[in-house]
């Protein structure tokens, strides 16, 4: 697994799928800033963070998990909408770092939140939807919290 650099970042968020500018916008910026979301993203590398790339090296999607708190790491992605045509791909190595997480004994738990319109993709990474956050974003759209835990 390689790590994504601050220009694959800045490619990512410069061509951002819209339902990620959404979901990014509305709980971290008020708005969508593809800099602003690209450098805060730079601060996760220290994490769990990989990035996945197009046959010729074009990134198309970073994500990974950091230590929101002691036992907890947060898991987070940006993508362009090529990361649809690689969705196998993408669930198969993300399911391999969550698993890898939890071997961790530091690590008790995985968890993550998306908007309520979005709920396939922690599905598919094995998360159990834990509850609603009721207008979570700054728009008033509704979020869920999902989480994966060790045991």
């Amino acid at each position: 697994l390689q790590k994504p650099t601050i220009d694959d970042l800045r490619t990512i968020c410069a061509n951002a799928a819209p339902e990620d500018q959404h979901e990014w916008g509305v709980t971290h910026f008020g708005g969508w800033d593809a800099e602003l979301v690209a450098t805060e993203c730079s601060l996760y590398l220290d994490g769990a963070a990989h990035v996945f790339r197009e046959a010729d090296g074009t990134p198309y999607c970073a994500s990974g998990f950091y230590a929101s708190s002691p036992g907890v790491a947060r898991g987070w992605t940006i993508r362009t909408p090529a990361w649809k045509r690689h969705l196998r791909e993408c669930v198969r190595v993300s399911r391999f770092v969550m698993n890898r997480l939890l071997q961790n004994p530091a690590v008790n738990r995985l968890e993550a939140w998306c908007p309520i319109w979005a709920e396939r993709w922690p599905e598919a990474l094995g998360l159990e939807r834990e509850g609603v956050l009721r207008r979570y974003g700054s728009d008033g759209t509704d979020f869920v919290m999902w989480a994966k835990v060790r045991g």
